[in-house]
This record gives structure tokens, C-alpha cells and sequence, in this order.
């Protein structure tokens, strides 16, 4: 127990579990969570202003000294470190400024940290150097929250890989690829069915096809009002993460104006990939090589098998007005724009980042991403996996990048297996489990 003295007045600091500092004055010994409970106290004994102010340079010079010893931010749980955007950090005024995810029960621990408020304008928790003990305190309570949440996550995604095998996604094929991801776009609405919930995280499926489906992941926490298993809605984030909770029918409304907007004042220019223009035949559109992209336009068929056509002397898929003159079409088409520009934007985001993962492994590595040709095949180490990739060892400085949508399963990082293509799939042998199986019918 560390200790200062002031004048007719001690102050000693308690450890971890105690309270923050004791003041000997007058004969009595006294526990404080913070200064502004002393000051309370000091007011009621009537301590002198030297007492009092003995007692409060001696406390800040305290946890000032501690904090350059021993920093708050080196001392956050494994889920604290591991989660994007949390900081703990000493300012100049010798507050703390402590930046978390919204959970209510991460608000809650923090709201009993003695003088923390939630600074609006430094989206962060402002926290006196003296509430540095209750402080800590209330970190080991978020660090568990975290670790729930980490699990719940889990959790939820097991159980959508679970419904997927058994053949409960509806609309969706026992033996589809699935792509599970927590990422948000500001812009976007997601509607569709919540296939899972648990306290922490619902899972809803966003987009699907008879071999494909997305699902979303969302923070329980973060939604207005609570949704469960089973209901259908639309979920519209903001820019500052707030979500909005609708109908399909609400959404469908709004996603039309919005879509209505940006098609019209992106006719004629090239936007995330993909370039729309009005011609004498219809609308025609030329986009950057993307299978996924191009199936999403494809869509347009159930207005007809010629809906859709590539035109080489117009150079790009051409929509015809015969078609768009249906009803609903236009309206389709302009969603599909919107669609498959957000496609082409995320995957050079995600191809992006996977490079930058293949660098931090190896300088100079070179990454390759396999076409999904019959028969095409890759043996190796599995480097890093991404919401949308698969980062496998290939030789020398080589890298490949496999599509995780087109796995059957998605292996583990560390795993050495055989991933082979055929009919638009890939299956993936663990190669470490039969070269074991081998190496033991050999003996």
C-alpha cells in the first residue's frame, strides 16, 4: 500500500479490490472512490483548504505516477485488445478518455465508475485520474461482456451453418456456399428473414440464391427495438451506426428513392466498377470482370430469356426498352445497378485487404486468385482467412486466394489441405489428417 503525506493529513492507496485512496485526518481514517467523494466528506469535517488541498495533489501526483509505470492501456483484458476502436488513453487535463462499443451492459458498468461521462464530442468516456482504481474495476467487468459477446457470435454463426446443412435457410440449398459477415454499409437497407438470435447477435439473411446466400450479423444492442427468430424486416444503418427498424414494405419504398437517385445522377459514369448509359435500344451497361456482378444483372431474365445480352458493338450488356417498359422492371433493373456495384466494390476491398495480409506474411509476395477452372487444384498451408477469401501458401512467393463462397467448407488457419474445383465448387481435404492416416498404415 503506497502512501504521501500532507501537513496533519495521510493519504494511503489501496490495491486492487479496494478503494482508491485513504485519508488519515483528525484522528479517523477514511475510503474514497474518487476526490469528489472526499471533497464531500471534507466539506462535512470542515478541513482546511491547506488539508484539503494536500490531499488532492497528493492523490492526482499518485495515479499520475502509476499511470506512467503502469499504463491503463496495457493492462485491458484479451477481448478489450482484441476489439477495433478501444482505447484507454491519460489526457492533459488528467482525465482518462476510454473508448468502447455500445452494449447496455458496457454502459452500465461504466455509468458506476465514479465521474465517468460519455463525452458526445470525443465519442469516448471521460473519467477522472482518481477513478483510475473503479475504473480498472469496471474494464475487467467489459472485458467479460466482450468475451460473451465473442462467444455469442460464435454461437450464432454455428447455428447458421447448422440450419444451412439441414436445409432450414429458406430458399437456400443444403449444399450452398454460405458467407457469413458483420460488416454495414451506411448506404444499404437489409431485409430479409432472422434465421438465428440469441442475447448479443441476429442473424438475418440478406441475400440469397438457390446456391448462395449472405448472412448479416447484427448487434442485438444496436437496434431500436428487439426482432426474433423468424421475423421478417429491414434493417438501414446510418452514418453514425444508428439503425432503423422496418417493414420489407417500408424498405422497399425507400430503396426505391434512394435507388432512383443515385441511378439518375450516375448515368453515364463510371461508379464502383460499373458504367450505365441511355442508347436508342434500351440502357446498356459495361462493368469490371465480376462473375458475381454479372450474375446479379442476369436477374433481369425472368423478364424473358433475351432480357439480358452482351452486345459487342455496344460494348457492354444491353437491357433492352421492351423489357424495362414492364412493370417493375425498371425498378429492378435500378436495384441490380445498385447491387452489383456494391459487389464489385466490396470484393476489391476484400481482395485488397487479403494482398495486404499475403505482405505481412511474406514481403513480396505475389497473390493469385484461382478462376474455379474444372479440375484447377491447389495443395498447401492456409495463411489467413477473410470474410470473403481464403489465403493458401502456393510455393516460393506465390499466394492463392480462393473465394470462401465457393468452399464447401471453410478451413482453419494453420490447416494444410487440397482445395479442388469442379462444377463452380471447390472441396477441401485436410491434408495433414490423411497424410497422419497414411503415415500409420505404414508402420
Amino acid at each position: 500500500m503506497a502512501s504521501r503525506k500532507g501537513g496533519k493529513t495521510d493519504v494511503s492507496f489501496g490495491g486492487e479490490g479496494e478503494k482508491a485512496f485513504t485519508v488519515n485526518a483528525k484522528g479517523q481514517e477514511n475510503a474514497f472512490d474518487s476526490l469528489a467523494e472526499f471533497q464531500e466528506f471534507a466539506k462535512e469535517a470542515k478541513l482546511s483548504a491547506a488539508a484539503i488541498s494536500s490531499v488532492e495533489k497528493a492523490v492526482v501526483q499518485h495515479f499520475v505516477q502509476l499511470e506512467e509505470q503502469q499504463p491503463l492501456s496495457q493492462a485491458l483484458g484479451e477481448h478489450l485488445q482484441a476489439e477495433k476502436g478501444v482505447a484507454a488513453r491519460l489526457g492533459e487535463d488528467s482525465q482518462y478518455l476510454v473508448s468502447l462499443p455500445y452494449n447496455p451492459n458496457i454502459v452500465k458498468a461504466m455509468r458506476d465508475v465514479p465521474g465517468a461521462r460519455f463525452d458526445q464530442a470525443q465519442k469516448g468516456w471521460a473519467v477522472p485520474i482518481d477513478s483510475r482504481t473503479a475504473l480498472q474495476g469496471a474494464l475487467v467487468a467489459v472485458d467479460q461482456v466482450l468475451g460473451e459477446m465473442v462467444t455469442a457470435k460464435a454461437s450464432v454463426t454455428d447455428e447458421v451453418h447448422r440450419l444451412a446443412k439441414e436445409g432450414q435457410l429458406p430458399g437456400v440449398s443444403p449444399d450452398a456456399a454460405i458467407r457469413v459477415t458483420g460488416f454495414h454499409r451506411s448506404d444499404w437497407i437489409y431485409t430479409g428473414a432472422i434465421v438465428a438470435a440469441n442475447a448479443h447477435f441476429i442473424a438475418q439473411l440478406a441475400e440469397h440464391e438457390k446456391e448462395n446466400a449472405t448472412i448479416v450479423l447484427h448487434r442485438a444492442a444496436d437496434l431500436p427495438e428487439q426482432v426474433f427468430k423468424g421475423d421478417k424486416v429491414a434493417l438501414a444503418y446510418d452514418s453514425n451506426g444508428k439503425v432503423q427498424v422496418m417493414t420489407p414494405e417500408q424498405a422497399q419504398a425507400k430503396f426505391a428513392n434512394l435507388a432512383d437517385e443515385r441511378f439518375k445522377a450516375s448515368l453515364g459514369k463510371p461508379v464502383d466498377g460499373v458504367n450505365v448509359s441511355e442508347a436508342p435500344e434500351g440502357m446498356v451497361v459495361k462493368m469490371d470482370y465480376n462473375p458475381k456482378a454479372a450474375a446479379i444483372l442476369y436477374r433481369m431474365k425472368k423478364y424473358g430469356d433475351d432480357a439480358v445480352s452482351f452486345n459487342k458493338d455496344l460494348g457492354g450488356y444491353l437491357v433492352s426498352n421492351d423489357v424495362l417498359n414492364q412493370d417493375g422492371a425498371l425498378d429492378d433493373f435500378k436495384r441490380a445497378i445498385h447491387s452489383a456495384r456494391r459487389e464489385i466494390r466490396e470484393d476489391k476491398q476484400a481482395r485488397s485487404e487479403i494482398e495486404k495480409l499475403a505482405q505481412e506474411k511474406m514481403t513480396g509476395a505475389k497473390v493469385q486468385f484461382p478462376q474455379g477452372k474444372d479440375g484447377e487444384f491447389q495443395s498447401g498451408k492456409v495463411i489467413a482467412v477473410s470474410d470473403r477469401y481464403v489465403l493458401q501458401a502456393a510455393g516460393r512467393e506465390f499466394m492463392k486466394a480462393h473465394e470462401v463462397s465457393k468452399l464447401a467448407e471453410v478451413p482453419a488457419v494453420g490447416q494444410t489441405v487440397t482445395i479442388r474445383y469442379g462444377q463452380g465448387k471447390a472441396t477441401v481435404q485436410d491434408r495433414s489428417q490423411s497424410q497422419e492416416k497414411s503415415a500409420s498404415l505404414s508402420r
